[in-house]
């Protein structure tokens, strides 16, 4: 959709409101619009008029002592790449598994965190003793090691 502001601007006005939809990476249309650069400028420009076509996800504040304290690894079965590494980029914690590459993670409270383009998937985690021992994804159980 990138420069084509004339079907942006009928999907907004056939159902208003669309221009706060995510993309499927949890990206909105005025990211996309702004990473497009001169060639989608006037549509960077028709979004930035609407008002509320780039709202972040909420997130809430996350301690360094909170952040760090999820940093390990976490294993959730018996193969030798069957884990997930949480480590600090950025000065934010993020996610990876063996071969793939690293996602953001971004606290929503509780200790319930999402990667950067899954909104819909909560990594909780879990104290015990005042120590993180795990975290479930899903149907998923991780477990500190």
């Amino acid at each position: 959709m990138i420069g084509q502001l004339d079907v942006v601007q009928a999907f907004v006005k056939a159902q208003p409101g669309i221009e706060r939809k995510l993309g499927p990476h949890a990206i909105p249309l005025l990211a996309h619009s702004k990473a497009g650069g001169e060639k989608a400028s006037a549509l960077h420009k028709f979004l930035e008029g609407i008002g509320d076509a780039g709202i972040p996800l909420p997130t809430q504040p996350l301690s360094n002592d909170e952040r760090d304290s999820v940093v390990g690894r976490y294993a959730f079965g018996q193969g030798a790449s069957d884990y997930f590494e949480i480590n600090v980029e950025k000065e934010r914690p993020g996610i990876s598994r063996p071969g793939g590459t690293s996602r953001s993670l971004h606290h929503s409270g509780a200790m319930a965190f999402f990667p950067s383009g899954a909104p819909w998937a909560k990594i909780a985690f879990q104290n015990e003793a005042g120590k993180v021992v795990g975290f479930t994804l899903g149907s998923l159980k991780a477990k500190r090691i």
